[in-house]
């Protein structure tokens, strides 16, 4: 173990932390949340073109749709997916602050992207070695730590929590 944290460390404890990365949301600097969401996913997207030689083989095409009032989930349908959720979320400190009811039906986003290689990575764990490429791990367990390169989009990390950030 080297310092004070090491990978095995990690996955013993796992993460203890006070997440301010949702006050990225707060501030007067961004864009209307639509373009910030659309342009997160865009550049995710962007980035997970496949390539050969790094070349892009085919344009990335993204679809985002828009469920509406009108295409909403009811709230029965919604508790399936999200139902042990509400107690988490009534129990957090510092929650989400227009936090939906039970009984509420369930709009929703979906951006979906083609000609892209997907969130790779052994999804079995949840460390990767320094410089290791994989994107499951630095997306689900880390944070401010990227395994994409310099000429790649978004390496700060702040690109995961829109989406969350964006939700009810």
């Amino acid at each position: 173990m080297t310092g004070w944290y090491s990978s095995e460390w990690s996955m013993k404890v796992g993460k203890v932390r006070e997440p301010t990365l949702l006050e990225y949301f707060a501030t007067t600097a961004l864009d209307t949340l639509a373009q910030t969401v659309i342009r997160e996913a865009s550049q995710n997207s962007l980035d997970a073109a496949i390539k050969v030689n790094g070349v892009r083989q085919r344009p990335v095409r993204v679809r985002i749709f828009v469920s509406g009032i009108k295409g909403a989930l009811p709230a029965a349908k919604a508790r399936r997916w999200f139902g042990e959720l509400f107690p988490h979320l009534k129990a957090q400190k510092k929650g989400p602050r227009n936090l939906p009811s039970e009984d509420d039906t369930c709009p929703y986003l979906t951006i979906e992207d083609f000609n892209t290689r997907g969130l790779f990575g052994d999804y079995d764990r949840n460390y990767a070695e320094d410089g290791e490429d994989n994107a499951w791990v630095y997306f689900f367990h880390k944070e401010g730590d990227t395994s994409k390169q310099e000429s790649d989009r978004g390496r700060w990390g702040v690109g995961k929590v829109v989406f969350p950030g964006a939700s009810r």
